[in-house]
């Protein structure tokens, strides 16, 4: 997606001035969960740095449909079309942590710090701050959620553009 025509000044432009990108994707099915967390976590918290990545056709154009995502919004259809989610590890699951890391990449390689969250995920406050206080204080080079029966949970990250963090997404895309 990093070289995708527009990518790069659509990233210019979510991140303003911040040099962060908060992106949350999703599919159709998850489109209600993504209005609720854009209005509860995102606009409650003036984050106004915020992307939404569709991973089903056509998301982006038809969110003026009931229970999309506010059309205010930023919004790209990312290339590879997924119909759902999937459920924890199958298939269509695998598939969309792929796109996730391939999403991420595409942000750090443009110098850009990335908050990835899941739509399922709740704010409370805005995060940035202490998302980079608890990178400093642990001289962290990202911070993941972490389950603690399967291990890393792709659901939230944050991770700054640094050479280490783009090594590490190569190394997840690589296998």
């Amino acid at each position: 997606i990093s070289e995708a025509p527009g990518w790069a000044e659509l990233l210019e432009k979510v991140a303003g001035d911040t040099g962060i990108v908060v992106v949350a994707t999703g599919t159709d099915n998850y489109a209600s969960a993504m209005n609720s967390f854009y209005h509860i976590s995102i606009v409650q918290h003036g984050i106004k740095n915020f992307l939404f990545v569709a991973l089903s056709e056509g998301m982006c154009k038809t969110r003026t449909r009931p229970g999309l995502l506010n059309p205010a919004a930023h919004c790209v259809q990312y290339p590879f079309i997924l119909e759902d989610g999937g459920m924890f590890g199958t298939q269509e699951f695998k598939e969309v942590v792929a796109v996730k890391t391939d999403l991420l990449l595409g942000i750090v390689e443009h110098n850009y710090t990335v908050l990835l969250s899941d739509a399922d995920i709740t704010f409370f406050v805005n995060p940035l701050r202490e998302l980079e206080t608890i990178r400093t204080e642990k001289e962290a080079d990202l911070v993941i959620q972490s389950d603690s029966l399967v291990g890393l949970n792709s659901g939230f990250m944050y991770l700054p553009a640094t050479d280490s963090t783009r090594q590490f997404l190569v190394d997840v895309i690589s296998g």
